[in-house]
């Protein structure tokens, strides 16, 4: 947490497909900047535009708290204004195994 190891105010995006490892990036992403970060860390599913939140927005309470989020699906503003953005990648078939092996395979609603 010494001043200037960690860029306050940074967006980490961790996106992936479906059962192909983003969860496991995600909380490395998370864990890490928790400890760079202390209390100043917004975190969760579902990524935002970081300037609707007042991330990095001059004269904002929240101007220099920083982000780490998680989707599987880019939604408008956060490929434009994440400062990272991490991509998990598994070869399709071991997805497909793997939904099939945690009966995620067709479900009837």
């Amino acid at each position: 947490r010494a001043p200037g190891c960690y860029p306050h105010g940074t967006t980490v995006a961790t996106m992936g497909y479906f059962r192909t490892g983003s969860t496991l990036l995600y909380n490395y992403a998370r864990t890490w900047a928790a400890l760079a970060t202390g209390r100043s860390l917004v975190s969760g599913f579902g990524c935002k535009s970081p300037a609707v939140m007042g991330i990095g927005v001059e004269g904002k309470k929240q101007e220099h708290c920083s982000v780490v989020c998680k989707d599987h699906a880019f939604k408008e503003g956060v490929a434009r204004e994440a400062t990272v953005v991490l991509s998990s990648r598994r070869d399709p078939w071991e997805s497909v195994c793997s939904r099939k092996l945690q009966d995620l395979w067709c479900r009837y609603r």
